[in-house]
């Protein structure tokens, strides 16, 4: 039963998006990364933004791997390795600034875009400061109907305020 994406997937143990890349490539097919008109507003921008959600989407899947306390969060709640693996699942390192590793242009306003980092308020002559939305959370890519990551959830391990948080 099922289809060559979902076997993919399932042996190789790939997320959606990965596994379109995978087999359009085997066939050399490219794979548009977002649909949507030209003259909306914003559509420039989503190519640019649904890379960077695919870097941080793979960021956080090696963290993940190299995180003892989220590979137990996790098996403590049932999931194995391979749906971990099956839908994208990752982990976001306690830390402020830890994407700054992962785009060189962290500072950039357009990372902003993503949802993926913050601006602090200013205070006093204290400058605003950017910092990781996310940090010491199991993450869970959001994606839409064509595959591509347009977001993430995030679930804290351990306590912490709150508990879910959306990009």
């Amino acid at each position: 039963h099922g289809n060559a994406i979902g076997f993919l997937m399932e042996y190789s143990g790939l997320a959606y998006p990965e596994a379109i890349r995978a087999l359009a490539e085997t066939v050399g097919m490219p794979v548009p990364e977002t649909r949507g008109r030209p003259d909306k507003p914003g559509a420039a921008e989503a190519p640019a933004l649904t890379a960077r959600m695919m870097d941080a989407l793979s960021y956080y899947r090696a963290e993940l791997k190299k995180s003892k306390a989220a590979i137990d969060y996790l098996k403590g709640r049932g999931l194995s390795g391979e749906i971990a693996a099956r839908y994208g699942m990752g982990f976001a390192p306690d830390g402020w600034q830890n994407l700054e590793a992962v785009f060189t242009d962290y500072a950039n306003a357009s990372l902003k875009d993503t949802g993926l980092v913050i601006d602090s308020e200013p205070e006093g002559e204290r400058k605003s400061r950017r910092y990781d939305r996310f940090r010491n959370r199991v993450m869970f890519p959001i994606l839409d109907a064509r595959g591509n990551v347009i977001g993430f959830g995030g679930r804290v391990i351990g306590d912490g305020e709150p508990k879910y948080l959306n990009s």
